[in-house]
């Protein structure tokens, strides 16, 4: 069994927060955890981000975002509202 994620490290991603966009650059991916070769633990990647970057959303969840928060560009950010 092979586990993917959807961005890269160093890749810049975008995010909603208080209607406004926000955006920042991978510096780790966190993946679910897996049991057994075939059974994933319900869950998504998690994604995080600099220690300095100061943000609600990202302190609520434990510092990182799930795979379903974000988007590669600002542009399909947008086109999902």
């Amino acid at each position: 069994m092979e586990l993917s994620s959807k961005y890269e490290l160093n890749q810049r991603i975008f995010w909603l927060e208080s209607n406004k966009v926000r955006s920042a650059i991978v510096k780790a991916i966190q993946f679910p955890t897996v049991y057994n070769d075939t059974t994933i633990r319900i869950g998504e990647c998690m994604y995080f981000f600099s220690k300095t970057l100061k943000s609600s959303v990202l302190n609520w969840n434990g510092g990182g975002l799930k795979e379903s928060q974000i988007f590669s560009s600002k542009k399909c950010l947008l086109k999902s509202l």
